[in-house]
């Protein structure tokens, strides 16, 4: 199961405050409304991989249960025969 190259503790800072955006210079809103965009991107593709790893983690907590009863199945067969004969 891959690691993702993201660091969640960085956080994406956007000024939702009129003022500031309309002064700041040239395409500073439309900037940062991309790079919020391409972050919301990035966040869905690791939810994507994060489902389809735990679909895996399940898959293989599902075998291994099987394999335990089919353990524990034996075990009760071996015991069973041993006190029978």
């Amino acid at each position: 199961m891959g690691k993702r190259g993201i660091n969640l503790k960085e956080k994406v800072v956007v000024s939702l405050n009129e003022e500031e955006n309309t002064s700041m210079h040239g395409n500073s809103a439309a900037s940062k409304l991309a790079a919020v965009e391409r972050e919301i991107a990035e966040l869905n593709e690791y939810y994507l991989n994060l489902q389809c790893e735990q679909k895996q983690w399940d898959e293989l907590l599902e075998e291994k249960q099987r394999d335990v009863e089919n353990a524990s199945r034996l075990v009760f067969s071996v015991l069973c025969t041993n006190v029978f004969s």
